[in-house]
């Protein structure tokens, strides 16, 4: 029982109002036409005052007794100022020879002849509500007394309070239980969530959920409880969409079909055709395809069974025609739109560029986007911080960078930050603890040893201690709470010297050096381990790659490249390392390569549109619209190579 619970209001008539009629909780508390209020002043400054006085049950003038037995009070005339039910409900109760209005009179007259009367308090109403129990009452009540509702709705009951917040027609209940919905949306619910949504239409909450279903179909489908629930037309509406994020379309988009037939499997065997159809088979290999011929729901299906024989005829095709191919009008061969975006930004071309690139890795192709907004950066920094993009330094064919522009993709949105302490193209830079670090660089007169680090929250470049060399077109990544620094060009000598940085401390410390002198090289880190590709040893671009593991300490080498270079770019995305352009020492490349890092090998990837070196390269994930920046082929253009 609440504190709002209980026996008497203290210094009220112990005389009830008796009755046994039930009073159903849409007539009290419906909030469908626009409720009478008092003065502000009077709302504002009371309501607090009385919400302690009803918890401690002082001069409450109405019980409401729920069907098991509980009881809540509270004052009629904030509720009346809140839903207009209550003032009509007890406006009936004060008319009549019966009503309160004539029990409170009649006990007055009783104790008058002439002397000195007490003070006598109205008898309280009593309200049996038989379809609410004590905690649905409870909010309704809180309601009128402005109590927040965070204090009492939250995953474990909104869902029965959203169904009370209907039935009763109080938007404000409503509205904040979908707001709670929304905000915590996760493998567990999204699926009730959207259901719940459509049902009720409640467009944005809709909208949201299936958003996220989409963007975590990997997940939900193996891990949701609520997944094998989904209606045929919501799984089909979900199989069918561009945006469905699946890292494998054989073990994700066909390993859900078949486990949601299996959560009905005499009722839904019958679409498994139909939604095989769905999946996107462009990256999937004919070994593939075989193994879903071979699953048993399939074999006893004719008509799935002819369509996965097509589809392998098919990719064996493609895969002896490596992709280029004229029979890509299928729709189950387009690939899908990914919510995760390897960007490029700025370099040399036969000038500094401003370009902004995006690729597609699924459909391999790359598309430049126009984009007047920002001067022109080669042999810049960059830095992803708080899902916002920093451009670090740099060189636009004039003038040496100490600016600072930020990139938010969501937004689509450039803005000037504070400016570094010096001028800084060749710059190397990482995000470590919430911070960016800016390291070396070249001002047009001399090179540095110089560090800084920028604060975002206060906009602010601050010098941190210096390294031990100086250091120019070297290559910084953060791994193991630490900023690690590789290779550069002193003005005289090619570097295959790390250092590493310690922000506890603020001191560098010499580490284990590379095998090779690199300037020019790019460095990229993955699981604690740092990986170098390319660069130059002062004679010749390199095609070499090597890697550190920072808890042992120990160098290893890799698998070269297939096109030397220096100056690229470079990201890990999805236990890859992608590569991009560079400079090969006669003209800036456009190859593309990516190093699988459990499988130890180099891939080729669609060629860049425009040959670049010096650009900065970055990953997005989860990028609000993904069609707008991406090249999405039509079906038929699909199969051409990817480059734009």
């Amino acid at each position: 029982m609440s504190a709002a619970a209980g026996g008497d209001a203290q210094g009220t008539d112990t005389t009830k109002e008796t009755g046994t009629a039930a009073t159903p909780a849409r007539r009290l508390f419906s909030d469908t036409r626009r409720m009478p209020k008092h003065p502000p002043d009077v709302v504002a400054h009371l309501e607090p005052t009385l919400n302690t006085m009803r918890r401690a049950r002082e001069h409450c003038d109405v019980v409401f007794r729920t069907s098991d037995g509980m009881e809540s009070q509270a004052h009629r005339f904030v509720l009346k100022s809140r839903y207009p039910g209550c003032g009509t409900f007890f406006a009936r109760k004060t008319k009549g020879p019966n009503s309160l209005k004539s029990k409170f009179q009649s006990s007055h007259s009783k104790q008058g002849g002439g002397k000195q009367q007490r003070t006598e308090w109205p008898p309280v109403a009593e309200v049996y509500v038989s379809d609410l129990s004590l905690e649905m009452l409870e909010i309704v009540l809180d309601v009128a007394y402005r109590v927040p509702l965070r204090e009492r709705v939250g995953p474990h009951n909104v869902g029965e309070v959203l169904k009370v917040a209907e039935s009763l027609s109080i938007a404000e209940i409503r509205d904040y239980c979908l707001q709670v919905l929304k905000e915590n949306l996760g493998v567990e619910n999204c699926v009730g969530s959207y259901q719940l949504a459509v049902s009720g239409k409640y467009s944005a909450l809709e909208r949201t959920a299936y958003r996220y279903i989409l963007r975590n179909f990997d997940t939900v489908w193996t891990a949701s409880p609520e997944f094998q629930s989904l209606t045929i037309k919501h799984f089909h509406g979900l199989l069918s969409d561009d945006e469905l994020q699946v890292r494998d379309e054989i073990q994700g988009t066909v390993g859900a079909i078949l486990k949601w037939i299996a959560g009905d499997a005499q009722e839904r065997r019958t679409y498994l055709s139909k939604l095989l159809r769905l999946a996107r088979y462009s990256s999937c290999s004919s070994a593939d395809v075989g193994r879903v011929i071979h699953d048993p729901e399939v074999r006893a299906d004719n008509d799935a069974l002819e369509f996965l024989s097509l589809v392998k005829a098919v990719v064996s095709f493609r895969e002896a025609a490596d992709g280029r191919d004229r029979l890509s009008t299928f729709h189950w061969l387009r690939p899908r739109v990914p919510k995760d975006i390897l960007f490029m930004f700025g370099g040399w071309t036969d000038r500094a560029t401003n370009d902004l690139v995006a690729y597609n890795y699924r459909s391999r192709r790359w598309k430049i986007l126009a984009n007047p907004r920002t001067p022109r950066r080669a042999h810049h920094g960059v830095a992803v911080l708080g899902g916002l993009v920093y451009f670090v330094g740099g060189f636009d064919g004039h003038d040496y960078h100490s600016s600072v522009v930020c990139f938010d993709v969501a937004r689509k949105k450039w803005t000037d930050k504070a400016n570094m302490n010096m001028a800084r193209c060749y710059v190397s830079v990482a995000v470590l603890d919430g911070h960016i670090y800016a390291m070396g660089g070249f001002d047009g007169s001399r090179r540095t040893a110089s560090c800084e680090r920028y604060d975002s929250s206060r906009n602010q470049w601050d010098r941190v201690a210096s390294m031990h060399e100086v250091r120019s077109n070297a290559s910084a990544v953060t791994a193991a709470g630490r900023v690690y620094v590789l290779g550069g060009f002193t003005g005289a000598q090619v570097l295959n010297s790390v250092e590493s940085y310690d922000p506890v401390t603020n001191a560098w410390t010499q580490v284990q050096g590379m095998s090779t002198p690199r300037r020019g090289l790019k460095a990229v880190v993955n699981d604690d381990v740092v990986y170098v590709v390319g660069g130059s040893d002062g004679f010749e671009s390199l095609s070499w790659a090597e890697q550190l593991d920072v808890r042992s300490g120990e160098w290893s080498d890799l698998a070269d490249m297939a096109f030397p270079r220096c100056n690229c770019a470079a990201v890990v995305f999805q236990g890859s390392i992608y590569v991009a352009g560079g400079f090969d020492d006669i003209d800036p490349v456009s190859n593309v390569e990516r190093y699988d890092i459990e499988a130890g090998q180099w891939h080729r990837e669609a060629d860049l549109a425009v040959p670049r070196s010096a650009a900065a390269a970055w990953i997005s994930h989860d990028v609000p619209d993904p069609k707008y920046w991406l090249p999405v082929p039509s079906s038929d253009d699909e199969e051409d190579d990817g480059e734009e």
